[in-house]
């Protein structure tokens, strides 16, 4: 082999070995920004992950009270009910009156206020309460919000306590009652129940 072949040789053994540094300098370099991007990266990665873990949980919270919310309005459009188990309780809540007389008058034309005012009565009944409804058509004038309990002023004791009763357990099975206190109401230990529209 001639002087300049070896030389050559020589020469691109040389660029080599450097190309060889020169890579592995570029791979340790890589490594190293490899560890370094990811040790740097870290503060950066938990702002993002606290940032969207705050916003999940402020999703989740709106979602929660999207959920209320919809069970409420769901509540308030429902119709008023008595099951079959809270009739006989109310039935034996108010046994201690039994023998009370009463008329439970509702909107004819809502199925809601009949259905309730139904549903009353047949507690009232089961207690031992005796219905009397009027002998001529009655009907609620106006707007007739809840139920209302109505008492003569001058009632008898007993009957101001069944009344009482009567709308303290109707309040406890959430059908919004009231007692009315009224002056000269044809029979004055006879209750007078309105059963109006859901409040």
């Amino acid at each position: 082999m001639d002087a300049s072949a070896l030389a050559s040789a020589e020469s691109w053994l040389s660029v080599l070995a450097i190309a060889k540094l020169i890579a592995a300098a570029l791979v340790a370099a890589g490594v190293a920004i490899e560890f370094g991007s990811d040790w740097v990266a870290r503060p950066y990665e938990r702002v993002v992950k606290e940032a969207r873990d705050k916003e999940t949980a402020q999703l989740r919270d709106r979602t929660a009270q999207a959920e209320l919310e919809t069970i409420r309005i769901k509540e308030r459009l429902a119709a008023r009910t008595l099951t079959d188990a809270e009739v006989a309780e109310i039935g034996k809540q108010l046994s201690e009156f039994s023998g009370q007389t009463f008329e439970i008058i509702a909107y004819w034309d809502s199925k809601e206020s009949l259905d309730i005012a139904t549903r009353i009565a047949d507690a009232l009944t089961l207690a031992g309460w005796k219905i009397d409804q009027p002998k001529r058509y009655t009907a609620l004038l106006g707007v007739v919000v809840s139920v209302f309990v109505n008492v003569d002023e001058g009632a008898p004791e007993k009957t101001h306590a069944a009344a009482e009763a009567l709308v303290k357990v109707l309040n406890d099975k959430m059908i919004a009652a009231t007692l009315k206190e009224l002056p000269n109401l044809p029979d004055k230990a006879k209750l007078n129940l309105s059963v109006g529209i859901k409040p």
